[in-house]
């Protein structure tokens, strides 16, 4: 069958897999004084243990590049100023990292892609980052906690990139308080910032406060002062925070949120690195389970891009699978706790099956990239897919399974 008609074919039985309050994302972090980035899932909960994690990656940021990098810096410590933070550029699938002085993007293996001097020549203390929205492109925005602005951020080299937009005044949140933290909500149009004062802040561009007003976060574990914050656009309506060493989902109003797959507790500590300085969304589809073939090794899924809506070149990918064998791609409405045995000493992680698309040969390299073009208007829809690769190993040889792959599409 045709690879890109069989991804078609997915997505259109991913929309009628219906809704499910689970979803598959992550958030990164970055620690100062060890001057590395890192990105985080769950933590693993349940009998399960899904998802995968907690930790996914961690990466240093000083590395070779033409011009100077996010180095070290003193971070999440307290009576310091809360210089630093972390940005994801969903669209192009890269991190954005400052120590305060320097902004610099990484791919997500840790290669420096571009990187510049601090545009508002004081501290940052936030960083954040949006899709196109109305007249306005894509925007890397930062703020020295009492002003903040938007830049266009530079695809590649070491430019000096002015201001598309402020600086402006950031709006108080109770007195000698101190904005750490700075994201953009694509359902409301407006942003969100983090305070030393514990609160969270709502406010539109360029003006006063936004619909949200002024807020103290209600999960059931005491943050205090807080250094970071995220907006979570795959579930619209909810913000993670943190106080850099406790992260905490909670909604645009301050209480907790619900809870979801990749957050299935409403307050957990943050491992990745040491304390984290700031935080970003990430919309990746991660995995959970382990794969299965008791007698060599386990296939791998994962995905290439982000699970945006709109995302045109998204792909799912087959790795390490034996050479010869045919794949099924299984599409599911929801995980398997436990697995299921499938015979061979295999077992799958997604129940009930709702389709299955292949065969697929698998070339020598053991793996491919399966085009699945995710379209506009899914964002915070609640419209998911679990996934699963099953391999029949070439003659007679038996079967092994990847991991599971969910999938839930968000806004850029």
């Amino acid at each position: 069958m045709n690879r890109n008609l069989t991804a078609s074919l997915l997505l259109l039985a991913a929309t009628w897999v219906g809704a499910d309050s689970a979803t598959a994302q992550s958030i990164w972090g970055t620690h100062g004084l060890s001057a590395t980035v890192g990105n985080q899932a769950g933590p693993p909960f349940g009998p399960c243990a899904y998802p995968n994690g907690p930790t996914l990656n961690v990466f240093p940021t000083v590395a070779p590049f033409g011009c100077p990098v996010a180095g070290p810096y003193p971070g999440a410590v307290p009576g310091v100023v809360p210089m630093g933070d972390v940005a994801v550029h969903r669209i192009a699938d890269r991190v954005w990292v400052t120590d305060g002085v320097v902004l610099t993007s990484y791919s997500k293996a840790g290669v420096p892609l571009a990187s510049f001097p601090n545009p508002l020549l004081t501290v940052i203390t936030g960083l954040g980052w949006s899709a196109p929205f109305g007249a306005m492109p894509s925007l890397l925005w930062l703020t020295d906690g009492f002003v903040y602005g938007a830049i266009i951020p530079p695809a590649a080299g070491c430019p000096f990139p002015g201001f598309l937009l402020g600086p402006f005044p950031v709006v108080p949140a109770g007195p000698g308080s101190i904005a750490t933290d700075i994201d953009f909500d694509p359902t409301s149009g407006t942003l969100f910032f983090s305070h030393t004062s514990g609160l969270v802040s709502n406010q539109f561009i360029g003006g006063g406060l936004g619909p949200f007003g002024i807020f103290a976060p209600g999960a059931p574990c005491p943050l205090g002062p807080l250094e970071g914050l995220a907006v979570d656009t795959a579930s619209c309506g909810a913000l993670f925070v943190t106080n850099g060493t406790m992260v905490a989902r909670i909604t645009f109003f301050g209480g907790a949120a619900p809870t979801t797959f990749y957050a299935p507790l409403p307050c957990w500590p943050w491992v990745a690195t040491g304390p984290t300085s700031g935080l970003a969304f990430d919309a990746t589809p991660i995995t959970f389970g382990t794969g299965s073939d008791p007698a060599a090794t386990i296939p791998t899924i994962g995905s290439i891009g982000e699970a945006l809506s709109p995302n045109p070149t998204f792909a799912i990918t087959l790795g390490n699978a034996t050479p010869g064998g045919a794949a099924f791609l299984i599409l599911a409405p929801a995980s398997a706790c436990p697995v299921i045995p499938i015979g061979f000493g295999a077992f799958i992680h997604v129940f009930p099956i709702s389709s299955i698309t292949g065969p697929f040969p698998i070339p020598a390299t053991g793996g491919f990239a399966l085009p699945a073009p995710i379209p506009a208007g899914f964002a915070c829809s609640g419209l998911t897919a679990y996934l699963e690769w099953l391999v029949v190993k070439p003659a007679g040889g038996g079967l092994e399974t990847s991991p599971g792959l969910h999938v839930r599409p968000a806004a850029p």
